[in-house]
């Protein structure tokens, strides 16, 4: 047990002094730079234009290798998730359903389309793509099967609770 308490901390410290080596300002004793809160918001509009920018040209990618090959459902999902991360929760529906219908064998598949149904309203949809995800999952890990019945629990009693409020 000492001797695991000391590799870690030897590698703990191995691992401090290369980050401090492959960094020389650190050593340095000028001061750290101070920009006004104006360069701070400028940075962070450069930043998230391009990340925007970025974001789009994966998506147009994406639609490319979908329209060259409609049947490759990893393409159809990773469109999916892009969609949903920009918030356009309809088109990842539309997509993740197509990457289901292609491979339903894909827990994950199934598992990341109740989360969108969750996201539109949809909680019956929910619920059932969540038991085909827990059905179909085979290469579910324990947490992901956790997560799976939890978000079952969860879609099942918000839906008790608006349905009791009308």
């Amino acid at each position: 047990m000492q001797n695991r308490q000391m590799l870690r901390i030897s590698g703990v410290a191995m691992f401090a002094t290369l980050l401090l080596l492959s960094n020389p300002s650190v050593f340095t004793a000028e001061p750290a730079s101070r920009n006004t809160p104006e360069e701070l918001i400028e940075r962070f509009k450069t930043t998230q234009t391009k990340q925007i920018s970025q974001q789009e040209q994966s998506e147009q990618a994406l639609r490319e290798l979908v329209k060259q090959n409609p049947s490759a459902h990893k393409v159809r999902a990773l469109l999916a998730q892009s969609y949903s991360t920009r918030r356009d929760f309809k088109s990842a529906v539309a997509e993740m359903e197509e990457a289901v219908k292609l491979a339903p064998q894909e827990g994950t598949y199934w598992h990341y389309l109740g989360g969108q149904y969750s996201a539109t309203g949809q909680p019956e949809k929910a619920v059932e793509a969540y038991e085909k995800a827990l059905a179909n999952g085979q290469q579910l890990g324990s947490r992901d099967r956790a997560e799976v019945e939890l978000s079952i629990r969860k879609v099942k009693l918000l839906k008790s609770l608006i349905d009791s409020s009308r």
